[in-house]
């Protein structure tokens, strides 16, 4: 999560800084939609997994609009609920299911 903002803030604000064209906006996404898109096909499930929550959240954070909207704190705000969404998720994940048995009424 945190690369995919790192990535949105990179590739709005230095990089599509005043474009107001789409080729030009697709010419600014592609390098990081690529390379997402390449190693989630990896055989690492880990470095896959990584790179296909940053091709889904890199696109959702940079959140192309025609004008185009060039607000630091949008961007800030919409990082930190995204970062803040993934991390309680991955926390009501793991407390849910840390022991998968003692819901089904198999276990002991």
């Amino acid at each position: 999560m945190p690369i995919a903002a790192l990535l949105a803030g990179v590739t709005e604000f230095l990089i599509l800084d005043g474009v107001d064209q789409f080729p030009l906006l697709a010419i600014g996404m592609a390098p990081t939609v690529l390379a997402a898109a390449l190693l989630s096909t990896s055989p690492n499930p880990k470095l896959g997994m990584i790179a296909f929550l940053t091709l889904i959240f890199f696109v959702v954070i940079l959140s192309p609009a025609n004008p185009p909207g060039y607000n630091p704190e949008t961007w800030l705000f919409s990082s930190f609920m995204a970062i803040t969404s993934v991390v309680l998720l991955f926390v009501l994940l793991r407390t849910v299911s840390r022991h998968p048995t003692r819901f089904s009424g198999t276990g002991t």
